[in-house]
């Protein structure tokens, strides 16, 4: 008699330990789902904050006498603008020409690349 007392008594603490192992199994594996997601969506953070540490630059405007970081692509030419006012700041140290093949002409403030 004491032994199915027993039995039962041990059957109903299992039965429990069960449907506490069920639920963390569950919790486990919803954390796993939502890790790799968290894990996909910084991986593409990091490769869109790549692609703009790519686009940035910097370039002194006379007229601020400030140096400013801009976001800038060769593929828009060799001029850009300043962010505070709007002057022109020419982004000769990207040019293939250099100072050696420079083709920029002072009475038309003009060069072949822009």
């Amino acid at each position: 008699m004491i032994r199915k007392v027993e039995n039962i008594i041990l059957k109903k603490r299992l039965r429990k330990r069960a449907e506490s192992l069920k639920r963390q199994n569950k919790r486990i594996r919803r954390q796993g789902d939502e890790n790799r997601i968290l894990k996909n969506q910084a991986m593409r953070a990091a490769q869109e904050l790549d692609e703009l540490k790519d686009s940035l630059t910097t370039g002194y405007c006379p007229f601020c006498e400030i140096e400013h970081l801009f976001v800038w692509d060769f593929e828009w030419g060799l001029v850009s603008h300043c962010p505070r006012c709007g002057a022109r700041i020419m982004q000769c140290q990207m040019c293939e020409k250099n100072s050696a093949g420079c083709d920029y002409d002072m009475r038309t403030d003009t060069c072949s690349e822009m």
